[in-house]
C-alpha cells in the first residue's frame, strides 16, 4: 500500500553563496488532505482515504466491509448535497458515499492522486456496475467500474481491484468543487470501495514570481562571473 505525506508542490532553487534560497509555492490552491466533508461510510488518516458503500450491519457481502460505522448515503441525497443535477450520478447509482471540498485555482494548475478501486462483484456486470467517480463542479468522470480489467485478490479483504494515478488540470481561474466517492449500481448485496492516496495540488508560478526568478539567477550570474575576474 502506497504512504505518502499530502504537500503542496513546492520548487527550491539554490543559488551562489551570499543570494540564500528562492522558494516558489503554490499559493493559488487552498487544498486538504484528507478532505474535509465526508458523505456516507469513509475512513481517513493523514495519508489516504478509504470510501465505501458497504453498510454497518455487514450483511452487504455475509462480512463487514463498512469502515466507519456511517452507512452510505443515496446517490440523489449526494446530488443534492454538491448541487448536482438529478441523475448526475446515473439514475440506476444507488448506495454511495464521498469526500468533498472546495479549493480556488488558476488556470494550469493540477491535482494529482493515486486511486484503487475496490470490488467483491466476482464477474463483469451489466446491471450491478458499481463504479468510483471524481466529480469536479458539475462534471463527473468515471475512474473506474466492475467492467474494467480487475486483478484478484484485492486489498482490505475486497475480491478484486484495479489502481492507477489521475490528474486533472483546471481550465480557468475560479473556484472549484472537487468530490471523490464510489456508488452501488443496480443492488444493494454486494461492496466496492475506493481508496485515495498521495493527493498532491501543483500550481502555476504568478508571473510576478516567475520575473523574480529570472532577476535572481541573472544577479546571481553576474556575481558569480565577478568573482571570477
Amino acid at each position: 500500500m502506497l504512504t505518502h505525506s499530502t504537500t503542496f508542490s513546492v520548487f527550491t532553487i539554490g543559488l551562489v553563496s551570499g543570494l540564500g534560497t528562492l522558494t516558489l509555492g503554490s499559493s493559488a490552491l487552498a487544498a486538504t488532505f484528507p478532505f474535509p466533508l465526508t458523505y456516507g461510510d469513509v475512513s481517513s488518516t493523514t495519508t489516504q482515504t478509504l470510501i465505501t458503500n458497504a453498510f454497518s450491519n455487514g450483511l452487504d457481502d455475509l462480512g463487514n466491509f463498512n469502515v466507519s460505522g456511517n452507512n452510505p448515503i443515496f446517490a440523489f441525497e449526494l446530488e443534492l448535497e454538491l448541487g448536482l443535477a438529478d441523475g448526475a450520478l446515473g439514475f440506476d447509482a444507488g448506495d454511495t458515499s464521498a469526500i468533498a471540498q472546495t479549493l480556488t485555482a488558476k488556470q494550469g494548475d493540477t491535482i494529482r492522486f493515486d486511486w484503487t478501486f475496490l470490488t467483491n462483484h466476482l464477474n463483469p456486470e451489466t446491471i450491478r456496475n458499481d463504479y468510483a467517480f471524481l466529480i469536479v463542479n458539475d462534471l463527473v468522470i468515471p475512474l473506474a467500474d466492475t467492467n474494467s480489467v480487475l486483478t484478484a485478490p484485492g486489498l482490505n479483504g475486497f475480491a478484486r481491484q484495479t489502481s492507477n494515478t489521475f490528474s486533472y488540470v483546471f481550465p480557468t481561474d475560479g473556484l472549484y468543487q472537487i468530490a471523490l466517492g464510489v456508488s452501488d449500481v443496480g443492488d444493494e448485496t454486494t461492496s466496492s470501495a475506493l481508496l485515495v492516496e498521495n493527493f498532491d495540488v501543483q500550481s502555476v508560478p504568478e508571473p510576478s514570481t516567475l520575473l523574480g526568478l529570472g532577476t535572481t539567477l541573472l544577479l546571481g550570474l553576474y556575481l558569480k562571473r565577478k568573482r571570477k575576474a
